[in-house]
């Protein structure tokens, strides 16, 4: 019985892989969700992912969704691998495949993923930037500076990649 890669299967798969990262993912950033809080999480974004990437349809999942699921899937794998180049290595290939018969160029999938990326970080190793000043011989600031800073800027990105998207969908490239 040989399984067959189809859409449905694929999405399927990434959301088993997202439930399985958040599941055993230290949490403890986001303050006493416990643990049964953290599983509803990891099962809710399972769900989440396999329905906008396999069980709608492409025509009722609007641009906006698409857009909100390249920056959320996006910063999901930066949280747990940290490296930008890496993170764009493995996103913009992924979401390339994903979009190609949407009608939304590879540019504009591509700025998406990396400004969603290049813009988070809730701790100091997810950019480089941020890195460089932590500790009393740089900036100062602690790893608890740079989460109190980038929890919020988190809600800043997905405002930027839907104004980017809207800038895209101006100049007709999405």
């Amino acid at each position: 019985m040989a399984i067959t890669l189809n859409k449905k299967t694929v999405s399927l798969l990434a959301g088993i892989i997202v439930l399985a990262l958040v599941w055993v993912a230290p949490l403890n950033a986001l303050g006493e969700i416990g643990r049964q809080g953290q599983q509803c999480l990891a099962l809710t974004l399972m769900t989440v992912v396999w329905w906008a990437c396999g069980v709608a349809q492409p025509a009722y999942v609007s641009a906006i969704y698409l857009v909100l699921l390249i920056a959320l899937i996006s910063m999901i794998i930066h949280m747990f691998m940290g490296s930008v180049m890496a993170v764009l290595g493995i996103c913009i290939p992924a979401f390339l495949a994903f979009t190609s018969g949407s009608g939304v160029t590879d540019l504009a999938v591509a700025m998406m993923v990396f400004s969603a990326i290049n813009i988070h970080y809730i701790l100091p190793f997810h950019n480089l930037a941020i890195l460089v000043g932590e500790g009393p011989d740089a900036a100062g600031y602690t790893s608890k500076d740079a989460m109190r800073m980038g929890i919020p800027l988190t809600v800043v990105v997905f405002v930027a990649v839907l104004v980017e998207a809207a800038w895209f969908h101006l100049l007709g490239i999405m």
